[in-house]
């Protein structure tokens, strides 16, 4: 289900239609994702519940914090070149 790391969250209706299967062929592929640990219910609804891919999330979240970190030579100040001279 590629379609995770567009939009991490997914209802059984959604992934129904990704895999173009019935219902309850999707609701039993989401299930078995939950008891992989892949997918989380995040709501307590009974219908349209919502599932989330922690790890897509996390993986997002990663890449956007070392994004921060990542900043022009010309941006940090008082760094030294390789010849030692302070830009």
């Amino acid at each position: 289900m590629d379609d995770l790391f567009v939009t991490p969250a997914i209802t059984v209706t959604r992934a129904a239609a990704i895999l173009g299967v019935g219902y309850t062929s999707a609701q039993k592929n989401v299930e078995k994702l939950v008891k992989a640990r892949i997918l989380r219910k995040v709501s307590g609804a009974a219908r349209n519940r919502v599932f989330l891919d922690d790890g897509v999330v996390k993986a997002v979240e990663g890449v956007a914090a070392a994004a921060k970190d990542v900043r022009p030579r010309s941006a940090r100040s008082g760094t030294k070149t390789d010849a030692g001279k302070k830009e």
